[in-house]
């Protein structure tokens, strides 16, 4: 029932896992950095928006047209002020004469008022209105398309057709929902998985005289979480900027969730990704990764069975090795204390280094936030090394226990052999007296 509840379980954790992951990868495309924050696409989309509204939003209603004629016709007097005295300096004797007969400046002035009017009617036109914000539009594609190089979308736009091609918030609000769904969902299996494993613990240390049979389904369970933590993420690395917000021309922009570094697999996973690198240095640490954290395990477990059925095989010098001495080669206490450890140490770096980023001002403000987090995979893992000790422990005494029983038994038969022999010997002695 111990075996049968904890490979049920562990089904069921893996499969939800394994959702959630995607779901992750999903998410975490998404809120990528480059698609936000460094994105030239996405600047451009909110600056033509704050452009857009800002435009729409020019009125010169808000001030009295009469003060608003007053300062157009006074910079068209400038201007014309202006034009008059410069002409005069540069220009040589007939021009001047030209302008005196003509009049041409005092002609402008007596214009000013006129071309006023026609200002106002331009400014005042809603057509108008609308080709200075194409024209500005149009002026920030052209500018934006020669500074920018083109960003690849295929992975983005691959995300958001797997989720019927929604808009992108809407998209990132219904993984983030389904996320802490399942998670909220998945909490009480995973506890009583670790209750069960707590269990089988106790009958490791507190059991006496543990059959054949108990032995075998107590070496599954072990397995059980061995396979459980190899395939499940153990470390989940996940940095971000959490909110970043500043003024714009007077509007608020604001970026969420921006994500700079985020990585979760599991220990089968970094050995496919070292060996796959076909570098020599990186082959070699995922060969003994897969060989101390998986091979050794796995043969121990297998070794186990063997001893525990096969009496003939318990003086096997390869089999006593594979069971009690490759805990020190395997060194599945000391993984699950260095992943602990460099989880610390991440989590601490990690911290230290968003903190330099962070800005808190009048004008901006950048919050980081760092995710990282143990999975289930660490902690199916640390069951499966505290078990797979105490395994090994409870063979070794049980075993020596049902030695040392046969030993004293046979030591009974001899000293009572021994004292039989006394007796006749004593007897035949009597007789020939």
């Amino acid at each position: 029932m111990l075996l049968a509840g904890i490979s049920y379980l562990s089904v069921i954790i893996y499969q939800n896992e394994i959702e959630v992951r995607a779901m992750k990868e999903d998410l975490v495309e998404l809120s990528k950095v480059k698609y936000g924050i460094f994105s030239a696409d996405e600047w451009k989309r909110i600056i033509e928006e704050v452009l857009a509204k800002k435009i729409n939003e020019f009125n010169f209603n808000e001030l009295p047209k009469a003060e608003i004629r007053r300062r157009i016709e006074k910079m068209l007097y400038k201007i014309t002020g202006d034009l008059q005295s410069s002409f005069k300096e540069e220009k040589g004797f007939l021009p001047r004469a030209v302008a005196n007969i003509t009049g041409i400046f005092g002609k402008m002035e007596k214009d000013v008022p006129k071309i006023t009017n026609t200002i106002m009617t331009f400014i005042e036109d809603p057509d108008n209105r609308e080709a200075v914000r194409v024209f500005a539009l149009n002026k920030l594609d052209n500018l934006t398309d020669k500074t920018f190089s083109e960003m690849d979308y295929t992975m983005y736009d691959a995300v958001l057709e797997r989720h019927g091609c929604l808009p992108r918030d809407e998209v990132v609000a219904n993984l983030t929902s389904g996320i802490d769904t399942k998670y909220e969902n998945i909490k009480p299996a995973k506890f009583l998985l670790f209750l069960l494993a707590a269990f089988a613990a106790v009958i490791l240390i507190f059991g006496r005289n543990l059959t054949r049979h108990e032995f075998f389904f107590l070496i599954l369970i072990t397995l059980c979480f061995l396979a459980t933590g190899l395939l499940l993420p153990m470390i989940e690395i996940d940095a971000r900027i959490s909110e970043m917000r500043f003024s714009l021309l007077g509007e608020v922009v604001e970026f969420k969730d921006q994500i700079l570094y985020y990585k979760n697999k599991s220990i089968l996973e970094v050995v496919q990704v070292m060996i796959v690198e076909e570098r020599f240095d990186l082959m070699v640490v995922g060969f003994l990764v897969l060989l101390f954290s998986v091979l050794f395990p796995l043969s121990k477990l297998i070794s186990s069975v063997f001893y525990v059925y096969w009496q003939k095989l318990r003086q096997n010098k390869v089999l006593k090795f594979l069971i009690f001495r490759t805990g020190k080669w395997s060194m599945a206490d000391v993984m699950v204390l260095a992943i602990f450890m460099s989880f610390i140490g991440f989590s601490g770096i990690i911290r230290e280094q968003l903190k330099q980023i962070e800005i808190d001002s009048p004008n901006l403000d950048v919050l980081t936030t760092n995710f990282s987090t143990l999975q289930v995979g660490f902690f199916t893992f640390m069951c499966f090394a505290v078990l797979g000790l105490l395994v090994s422990h409870k063979l070794q005494y049980a075993f020596k226990e049902a030695k040392k029983d046969v030993l004293e038994d046979q030591i009974e038969n001899v000293e009572e052999q021994q004292v039989k022999e006394e007796i006749r010997e004593t007897k035949k002695s009597a007789r020939a007296k």
